[in-house]
This record gives structure tokens, C-alpha cells and sequence, in this order.
């Protein structure tokens, strides 16, 4: 694996692991919630999220942003993208996690920021979330799992296109330089294929019938 494949498990695996503690949280307040990753025509990781049937009060909001660096810490799947924080997350540190969490929330998305910013007491919020997510960290493995596998064969299908279309554009441009020589026999089946699909009235049926007699006739146009 090259680096750069390094780097994309490294991100997948913690996002996935991001989103899927959102919905879980979001679950567990009776908020209907899905997740989504988001990959690139290139194939990179563009980002992810989690989307709620609704928002739930300022707490309930406060709580699912929370959720996902949360999540991440729980797991060990913090985001290279983040500053290391002084303090594992355990129930007996997690007021210190929090205060320091609280210092480099302009790390979160403007999402989550935005939620966990919405509630007064980040603290009671913060401390909630942990008391889902502490009890749930084999559910978050499991599903962030299939969610990491079900994006890494989005991500194959959307690389199998590319290369397609990066494939048909060189050809095109090689044939734009040196086109291929049709045989007459080719010109006068894809002339009669193309004819054939006409209505019997239309007028390319009667400017083109001189042109595919002498292709039938295996004559180049000009050359008698």
C-alpha cells in the first residue's frame, strides 16, 4: 500500500468511526438519523455526515455534536488532522478531556461546533454523550466498519469510471491525430445501419443514396 492509500484508510476509518457516533447518539434520543461519506471523482475522502430527521432541542443537539471526535477518542481513531489532547477519555478524566476539547473546538466542523456551542453547560452535554458512547464502542466498531467497506467500493467504482473515461479521452485524442482507416465495406454498414434507424421520407435518406450505392458496390466515392 502506497502512501497515499495510507493516508485515505487512515481518514476513512477515522470518519467513518466520526459519523456512525453521531447517528448512534442521535438513535438513542429518538432522532432518526443516516450517515454518508463523501468521496471525490478522483477518489479522495471529501468529508462525511450525518443527516437528522430533525434537530431535537438544544441539548439533544449538543449532545450528537459531541459525539463524533467523542467517538473517535473512545476508539482510537482520532483524526491525524487533530491536535493530540493532554488527557485519555475515561469516565474519570473526562471533565479534563473536556475542558481541553473545548480549547481546540474550532477543530470540529462548523456543524458540530455550532451544536455543541448551542447548549450553555458543554460540560453536562459532553458528559452525556460519553455515557452513550462508553457503552456502545462495540456498536460503533461494527458499523463504522461496514460503513468504511461500503465506501471503499463506492470509492473502486467511482476510480474504475475515471480510469474509463481517461482511457476513452486518450484514445480519442490519438484518433483526432491519426484517425483509423475505415474499410469501405465498414463505411457502407455503419451508412446503412445509420440510414436504416431514418423514417422512410426523411431527405438524409435520399442525399446519402449515391454515397452507400458506391460503398455497396465496394467503390470509393471519387475514385471512378
Amino acid at each position: 500500500m502506497n502512501e497515499t492509500e495510507t493516508l485515505f484508510e487512515a481518514d476513512l476509518e477515522s470518519l467513518a468511526v466520526h459519523e456512525i457516533s453521531h447517528m448512534l447518539v442521535a438513535f438513542s434520543q429518538g432522532i432518526p438519523a443516516t450517515v454518508k461519506m463523501q468521496i471525490a471523482d478522483d477518489g479522495s475522502l471529501s468529508g462525511g455526515f450525518c443527516e437528522r430527521d430533525f434537530a431535537g432541542s438544544k441539548f439533544e443537539s449538543a449532545v450528537v455534536g459531541w459525539a463524533g471526535v467523542i467517538g473517535e477518542h473512545l476508539l482510537n481513531r482520532v483524526s491525524r488532522h487533530s491536535t493530540p489532547l493532554l488527557y485519555p477519555l475515561t469516565e474519570a478524566t473526562i471533565v479534563k478531556w473536556h475542558w481541553e476539547a473545548l480549547f481546540f473546538l474550532n477543530e470540529l466542523s462548523d456543524g458540530d461546533r455550532r451544536h455543541v456551542s448551542g447548549h450553555l453547560d458543554t460540560l453536562e452535554s459532553c458528559q452525556h454523550c460519553f455515557r452513550i458512547l462508553s457503552k456502545r464502542t462495540a456498536e460503533i466498531r461494527q458499523d463504522a466498519r461496514l460503513l468504511a467497506d461500503k465506501t471503499r467500493i463506492e470509492r473502486e467504482a467511482k476510480l474504475a469510471a475515471r480510469r474509463e473515461f481517461e482511457a476513452a479521452k486518450k484514445t480519442a485524442s490519438a484518433w483526432a491525430v491519426n484517425p483509423p482507416r475505415m474499410s469501405t465495406s465498414e463505411r457502407a454498414e455503419h451508412l446503412s445501419s445509420f440510414l436504416d434507424g431514418l423514417p422512410a421520407n426523411d431527405l438524409q435518406r435520399i442525399k446519402f443514396a449515391p454515397l452507400l450505392d458506391c460503398l455497396l458496390r465496394g467503390i470509393e466515392p471519387g475514385a471512378e
